[in-house]
């Protein structure tokens, strides 16, 4: 019998206790244009319905293989899914995220043409939990801005769930190290950065979904511990180096995670909206009344603007009609 053709893309995504959005992000993935891909999902051991939800899907779908973990949190599933992946690509996917359905298609094509890129991460459109949009995430394209903002402490350069990347690099430099619980992915990429080239694809193709429980503009102090031992040994591994020295004390706080912030944020992009109910949560939460009245007004004057273009639009199109 014929041997089983490997194939060119493999898909990781590690789950737990997921029911309420792993169908609309399985449904993102088995619709993708590019279809030459197995789809490796690991459950963490969840205690919901994401096991029998899975398994459903695999019924019908022989892409998907199922990977069952005695709780060993993310990171493990994500080594896990790593060792048995087939494909010369690994795609990353959290189970509460959506890919855009030429995702795939887009990122191995680039990197196809790009054969000194490891990883690859895309222009990102960030939701809520109802999947309102809230902003998109246009992130930086060249590599020596990214490693640049990684050496100084600055996570978020690639969004995790959304990157590419070429199995060798990863297995290369042993894949993700498991001391990391909550900076995995910022460790990664520091690493690879050592190999090859970090790069985002310029254009909006993933929908990161952002929980309720993350809007909060503090950041752990273990977030914070992990990434100064990630740049004190990314120091050691490049050499010691007095400018990158400097560059581990400038780790520091984000306050784009406030409420009032995506409000902003989704009024800056056009999404009045999401804005309006951020707006209004921010207010119900006892929030400065002034900020919040700004954004109302700054609402109002570009809904008046677009109001006026509408106009002088459509009087424009009547002189000219027959």
């Amino acid at each position: 019998m014929a041997q089983k053709k490997k194939p060119a893309v493999s898909v990781v995504m590690p789950v737990y206790n997921s029911e309420r959005y792993i169908g609309e992000s399985i449904d993102s993935i088995l619709n993708q244009t590019y279809d030459d891909f197995e789809f490796i999902i690991i459950d963490d051991s969840s205690t919901d319905s994401t096991k029998n939800i899975v398994e459903e899907y695999m019924s019908r779908d022989d892409r998907i293989k199922l990977i069952n973990l005695e709780n060993k949190g993310l990171v493990a599933s994500l080594n896990e899914g790593v060792k048995h992946a087939k494909g010369e690509f690994i795609a990353r996917m959290d189970s509460d995220d959506i890919s855009f359905p030429n995702r795939l298609e887009r990122q191995i094509s680039y990197l196809q043409n790009n054969q000194d890129i490891v990883a690859l991460g895309v222009w990102t459109l960030v939701i809520d939990e109802d999947g309102r949009p809230i902003q998109r995430w246009k992130l930086n394209k060249s590599h020596n801005e990214i490693v640049s903002r990684l050496l100084s402490g600055k996570g978020g350069q690639l969004i995790h769930p959304s990157i590419m990347l070429r199995r060798k690099a990863l297995v290369k430099v042993g894949g993700y190290d498991e001391r990391y619980k909550v900076s995995e992915d910022f460790d990664l990429y520091v690493r690879l950065s050592e190999i090859g080239i970090l790069e985002n694809l310029p254009e909006v193709l993933f929908c990161w979904r952002r929980h309720s429980t993350s809007l909060c503009s503090t950041v752990s102090d273990l977030w914070l511990e992990q990434h100064r031992k990630i740049i004190t040994e990314a120091i050691n591994r490049r050499g010691p180096d007095n400018y990158v020295a400097a560059l581990i004390h400038n780790i520091g706080n984000s306050t784009d995670t406030k409420l009032i912030d995506v409000a902003k944020s989704s009024l800056k992009d056009g999404y009045y909206r999401t804005s309006l109910y951020y707006t209004w949560k921010f207010f119900k939460g006892g929030g400065n009344q002034i900020d919040g009245i700004r954004i109302i007004i700054t609402m109002l004057k570009m809904s008046l603007r677009q109001l006026i273009r509408s106009i002088i639009f459509w009087r424009k199109s009547r002189k000219v009609a027959p």
